[in-house]
């Protein structure tokens, strides 16, 4: 299993990445990237509830932090202008998840980029008259505005 995540991590992590934005509920994707994370690092290491509480935290946290720009770049800013509405909403959702697994001492770099995704999302222009484009408009607020807390 191991060998498998390390040949596709990045597709993997994308896909983590992509199920963390669309689900309404993330914590069953946020365990699974926790323990995918800890078989990443180790063939052997199988999370387990009696393991350190934060082994599953650290590890995602040093995999997203390894891997920010691509899934910046690859899942949040790829073809935003071609995406749908709930699309965008999406990809924001998910850069508010892996901006908590963003190690501290890796976030100053990606500052000018995580900047300039949320001032095209919030300066997005939808049509306003229409009800559902006026919620994706707010949440689309919503979600810079969490990310920058």
């Amino acid at each position: 299993l191991s060998e498998i995540i390390r040949l596709r991590e990045q597709l993997m992590l994308k896909g983590f990445v992509r199920e963390l934005g669309r689900a309404t509920n993330p914590q069953p994707s946020i365990r699974a990237l926790h323990l995918a994370s800890v078989v990443r690092k180790d063939a052997g290491g199988v999370l387990s509830n009696s393991d350190e509480p934060h082994a599953g935290e650290n590890q995602a946290s040093l995999w997203v932090s390894s891997s920010f720009m691509y899934i910046l770049v690859n899942v949040v800013q790829f073809r935003w202008q071609q995406k749908k509405s709930y699309e965008k909403v999406e990809d924001l959702r998910s850069l508010c998840f892996l901006l908590d697994f963003l190690r501290a001492t890796e976030a100053p770099q990606y500052l000018p980029q995580i900047m300039a995704t949320l001032s095209t999302a919030t300066a997005q222009r939808l049509d306003a008259k229409r009800r559902v484009e006026r919620r994706t408009q707010a949440e689309l607020r919503l979600f810079s505005v969490l990310s920058l807390s």
